[in-house]
């Protein structure tokens, strides 16, 4: 089995948008397995945001202690002012995941009007960083990074499925790099479209296995996630997993809703 740590850790966590939000309520929920013993691994919670405040993700153990968090905020003119055009950046948010147990974090965010890509690793006092000025960065492919890959994939659906497929620039803050990919319409199983993300580089693609990523094709929703996940397994490799998503109008919130307080 092709394995995706030469690129590792790469990150598509979703988080679901909505026109009106309210307090304290789950979004979705995903639940992950190993994909070769089936064996739970760990537990998504998205929650809602509150109003101008980010969202946030929380990871939870088969117990329900908190494993990890992430808080997630969709970029927007105001965090560039300087910069003219902010099409490739759409896709752009700014985040930050802080792995509890191990003192693990990684962050996107924007200062002084330049991108800066933070990690800190288990045995590291203060974060490494990396800035990224906007304008000098090609605007031939867009700008990715955690949840942006959800929202492009999303507004691209319809030329995805036409079999059009789209480069992208991956921002990866634990590498403090920029990896180029490649997302792909696959194929359509029991009403979900399939897309595949590998890197754009033919001989690493040949080192790795792709991510997969399956649509329900009328509602647009994710549905499953297949391959390497941004939650650490150990200080330094994290789950390969399959993780289902269930969303607010199928799923039982309540024991779960006082983690999104």
């Amino acid at each position: 089995m092709k394995i995706f740590k030469v690129i590792a850790p790469f990150v598509f966590v979703v988080l679901a948008t909505h026109a009106t939000l309210s307090h304290g309520a789950i979004s979705f929920m995903g639940k992950a397995f190993n994909p070769d013993t089936e064996a739970f691994l760990y537990r998504e919670i998205h929650c809602e945001p509150k109003s101008d405040q980010p969202a946030q993700v929380v990871y939870l153990t088969e117990e329900d202690v908190v494993l990890a968090k992430k808080k997630f905020a969709i970029s927007s003119k105001k965090d560039i002012p300087n910069l003219a055009n902010m099409e490739h950046l759409k896709w752009l948010p700014q985040y930050q995941f802080t792995h509890l147990e191990f003192g693990i974090s990684e962050a996107v965010s924007f200062l002084n009007g330049n991108i800066l890509l933070e990690r800190k690793t288990q045995k590291q006092d203060s974060p490494e960083s990396k800035t990224l000025n906007p304008s000098s960065l090609s605007v031939d492919k867009p700008l990715i990074a955690d949840a942006g890959f959800d929202t492009f994939i999303k507004s691209h659906f319809d030329e995805l499925m036409n079999g059009i497929s789209k480069k992208v620039v991956y921002l990866s803050a634990p590498r403090l790099s920029e990896i180029d990919f490649v997302i792909s319409y696959e194929k359509t199983k029991d009403s979900l479209a399939i897309f595949s993300v590998y890197p754009d580089n033919f001989v690493i693609r040949w080192l790795v296995d792709p991510i997969r990523v399956s649509y329900d094709i009328k509602t647009k929703r994710l549905m499953r996630f297949e391959g390497l996940t941004n939650v650490p397994m150990t200080p330094k490799k994290n789950f390969i997993a399959d993780i289902n998503y269930q969303y607010s109008d199928f799923l039982n919130e309540g024991p779960f809703n006082d983690f999104c307080n």
